[in-house]
């Protein structure tokens, strides 16, 4: 018994889900992500219910329902022209979602008129930069953290500093790689010989940073936000290998000869030892032998009279 339910992104998976349902045009990688994404999703009749990263679970709606929930939530009296993140959140907040909703409301955000004429002149109106070098010696420090090496004398870990201008190096040996020890370079080292830098430079490891300025309950709901997101990704990475395999595929498929070779048909079946250890004047192909059945990616399954059937790959036999 199939959902009757209008045909959207998420049809196949209710019809799956309430009665087990696969179409028979469905590919054999296509029906597996259909059976490992309905693990996720839950039918309450007459609504479908996804269970996101943040442990909530959302009801599935169509792209254009979810078109018309955005232009509700941006254009009506109480809706506000918010940017795409705060709108995403209020939308994901009233418990809606589909799979390319990131994007969706991105657009439309972009694209409302009301919205390009209220916000501000940001970082991305400003003008090109002129690169001009206006640091004096030691202004600015490079550090970053090498090792683990073997242990030598309790130490694993070399903390080095690098001046931008003169390329003066600093380094100090230590057992850990924390914080301590990067202020111990500083304090002990740099700040009494070459005075306090300008501008410290390092790749935001965990060790470089101080904690207690941070906003912990504001960064938990950015990553649920970012969490959500991936999952968008993540159908943009699968269609896009779906689109690269077709194109490879179709490269592959034009240079090769095709073959219309049937049931019932007498073939010729390449001997692929004589192409190793070749004998002179004997025939590379033998046969012929009756093809019984043909299967779905290039295997054939041939019959003769001396030794019954076998299947052989479908690039080593010709008409």
């Amino acid at each position: 018994m199939e959902v009757g339910i209008k045909a959207s992104w998420f049809a196949d998976l209710a019809n799956y889900i309430v009665s087990g349902f696969l179409p028979d045009e469905m590919e054999q990688r296509e029906w597996r992500k259909l059976r490992n994404d309905a693990k996720r999703y839950f039918w309450n009749d007459p609504h479908l219910f996804r269970k996101c990263e943040d442990g909530m679970f959302r009801r599935c709606v169509s792209r254009e329902e979810g078109l018309e929930i955005v232009d509700r939530v941006q254009n009506f009296a109480y809706g506000g022209h918010l940017a795409t993140s705060r709108t995403t959140a209020k939308i994901l907040q009233g418990g809606i979602y589909w799979p390319s909703m990131f994007k969706d409301i991105h657009y439309l955000v972009k694209s409302c008129d009301a919205c390009q004429r209220i916000g501000n002149i940001g970082k991305r109106s400003e003008m090109p930069l002129t690169n001009i070098l206006e640091i004096e010696l030691f202004d600015c420090w490079g550090i970053d953290f090498m090792g683990p090496f073997p242990n030598s004398c309790g130490n694993e870990y070399i903390l080095v500093a690098v001046d931008y201008v003169s390329k003066w190096i600093e380094a100090v040996t230590a057992p850990t790689n924390d914080s301590k020890v990067v202020m111990k370079l500083f304090k002990g080292t740099i700040f009494p010989r070459f005075g306090t830098p300008r501008v410290v430079i390092s790749d935001g490891g965990s060790h470089f940073r101080k904690k207690m300025n941070f906003d912990f309950d504001a960064a938990g709901e950015i990553r649920f936000l970012q969490m959500n997101e991936l999952e968008e990704l993540r159908l943009e990475a699968y269609e896009s290998s779906k689109i690269y395999k077709d194109q490879t595929k179709k490269w592959h498929d034009g240079k090769i000869m095709k073959k219309e070779i049937g049931v019932g048909d007498l073939v010729l079946l390449f001997n692929s030892k004589i192409k190793v250890f070749p004998g002179k004047l004997k025939s590379r192909w033998s046969g012929p032998f009756k093809v019984m059945r043909i299967f779905p990616y290039g295997a054939f399954e041939l019959w003769s009279e001396e030794g019954g059937t076998f299947r052989v790959n479908g690039q080593r036999i010709k008409r």
